[in-house]
């Protein structure tokens, strides 16, 4: 059963069912955005991932979902224009000008959107020295 506040939050985010209903990760998205709402576990994230509670140093609870590929993998550029190009179209989003400051990758690309009661953030980071290259996908309250 789904709790009042988790579809609260999705009534304010509602997906555009008609262009989304059968799309597999605007599906996981609403799951994991629930999820995260309302405290719940995790649904198995697409394409081979792995999702785990997180929470930086007196900050909010949020879920970070995260993928590796190898390094400046097309896999990884591909899913990463997926889930945003899937948070754009599906869901009632307002995106936000990314903070840029991140722990030395190669290369880094970041989109933030607004879901909602939801901030999602998208980054795709090359790391040279590990020949690998990661998505994370994070869901937190909006501020």
């Amino acid at each position: 059963m789904k709790s009042v506040f988790a579809l609260a939050v999705l009534s304010s985010a509602q997906m555009s069912f008609a262009a989304c209903a059968d799309n597999q990760t605007s599906r996981w998205i609403t799951e994991m955005i629930e999820a995260r709402a309302g405290q719940g576990a995790f649904p198995a994230p697409t394409s081979g991932g792995e999702c785990q509670a997180s929470q930086v140093s007196g900050g909010p609870l949020s879920s970070v979902c995260s993928w590796e590929f190898d390094y400046r993998a097309d896999a990884a550029a591909a899913l990463m224009d997926g889930f945003v190009g899937t948070l754009q179209s599906c869901f009632d989003v307002q995106e936000i000008a990314p903070d840029q400051q991140v722990n030395h990758p190669d290369s880094y690309d970041l989109h933030q959107l607004e879901v909602g009661e939801t901030m999602v953030s998208v980054s795709l980071k090359d790391k040279a020295a590990l020949t690998k290259t990661y998505i994370f996908l994070r869901f937190e309250p909006a501020n």
